[in-house]
């Protein structure tokens, strides 16, 4: 099976790199697709975890109380929806002869997990298959067996907060979503920064023990509106990266691969159909000289501790 180009993270291209290395067999496109996919995935880690091929993202984000916070990933290309708070979407129950059981909220999708006499039990329901929160209560009631659930208020799925395994067996748990979506925000686009239009600063109310309970976001109305804090108070919904690489990560892109493919082709005893985790070495290798680093510096901010 021919080795696939991961578009989601690719800095450069088959044929590009091929150009680059002056290389006109296709009896090396599996060795040097692979090569792409492992030094693309390195200089993102080389960048901190920023992704430079624009993609769509959905994450629940911890706010500060400022009237500003940054997305980790930027530049910004659009910012389709800011939220904060929580209601209750939907309701979960294991109702089966398990003896334990739970639900979670993972990144993609409900994780259902029993365990009984019969061994593990596990079922995921995934956002991409079901984009309502009603879709998810409809499979959940109608199609996995030994669970039940409830709409309590619809909303898209993958607006549903994350939340680890919690019991589900001895009383039906709650799945929260944002209930604050007429937040009013400015965008600096090539920082990634969002600033709060009107919000107040958090910690200028006292007594301490009357700001919102950690994580519930806008909180009271006594606080007149402060910006949101607390663990995962904001839910950003945003497309962010480049529609096209910038030349200098691409052309760092490239001349990485295609020394790595030099590499391995130095040594015999690597073939093209076998070059497996050998390749994360290559990559190393290509990239950890120091050669490129006047360009990834150029593209990586700072991370605060």
């Amino acid at each position: 099976m021919a080795t696939t180009l991961d578009t989601s993270i690719a800095k450069t291209s088959l044929a590009a790199v091929k150009r680059q290395g002056n290389i006109t067999s296709v009896e090396y496109d599996d060795k040097l697709t692979e090569l792409i996919n492992t030094v693309s995935q390195k200089i993102t880690t080389l960048l901190n975890g920023r992704e430079i091929v624009a993609t769509d993202y959905v994450q629940w984000l911890d706010g500060n109380g400022e009237g500003e916070f940054v997305v980790p990933q930027y530049p910004l290309i659009r910012v389709n929806l800011l939220a904060t708070g929580r209601c209750r979407s939907m309701t979960v129950q294991y109702t089966g002869s398990d003896t334990r059981a739970t639900a979670q909220i993972t990144a993609t999708g409900l994780g259902l997990t029993s365990w009984g006499t019969g061994g593990v039990t596990a079922t995921d329901v995934d956002w991409a298959s079901y984009e309502t929160v009603a879709e998810v209560v409809t499979q959940v009631t109608d199609n996995v067996t030994g669970w039940t659930a409830t709409l309590i208020e619809d909303t898209p799925s993958k607006w549903l907060r994350p939340r680890g395994g919690r019991d589900a067996k001895t009383s039906a748990i709650d799945i929260e979503a944002p209930d604050c979506f007429d937040v009013e925000y400015d965008i600096k686009r090539d920082a990634g920064i969002i600033q709060f239009t009107g919000w107040r600063h958090a910690l200028a109310y006292e007594p301490a023990m009357m700001r919102p309970a950690h994580g519930m976001g806008l909180g009271g109305a006594y606080l007149a509106d402060p910006a949101p804090f607390g663990g995962l108070a904001i839910l950003a919904d945003y497309r962010a990266g480049f529609e096209t690489i910038p030349a200098d990560i691409e052309q760092v892109a490239r001349e990485a691969v295609v020394q790595a493919f030099d590499s391995s082709y130095r040594d015999g005893s690597i073939k093209s159909e076998s070059l497996g985790g050998y390749s994360y070495t290559l990559a190393d290798q290509a990239l950890d000289s120091g050669k490129y680093s006047a360009v990834l510096i150029k593209y990586t901010r700072e991370v605060l501790a």
